[in-house]
């Protein structure tokens, strides 16, 4: 039992990693975040994007669990997101 016990945590620790990391790199591409995609919102599954995906592009515009940065609660005093800033 222990092992199974041991086991079972290192499971979840591992998907709360991957999910942490897949936030990462959707977060450091908020361009993917125009590209449609359903994403799990609060009232269920969302679709989301304005743009089709590139027919060439394996990625994701979603983690494994559904969030997508469009999910984020806004951070400014008004409600409102910053604006992103110019690159």
């Amino acid at each position: 039992m222990v092992l199974k016990d041991l086991w079972r945590s290192f499971r979840d620790f591992n998907a709360q990693q991957v999910e942490i990391w897949e936030r990462v790199q959707l977060l450091n591409s908020p361009w993917e975040e125009d590209f449609v995609h359903w994403t799990r919102g609060e009232d269920g599954w969302e679709l989301h994007g304005r743009l089709p995906p590139p027919r060439d592009r394996h990625g994701r515009s979603v983690t494994r669990s559904g969030w997508c940065p469009g999910l984020r609660p806004p951070h400014g005093p008004d409600g409102q997101r910053p604006p992103a800033p110019d690159r």
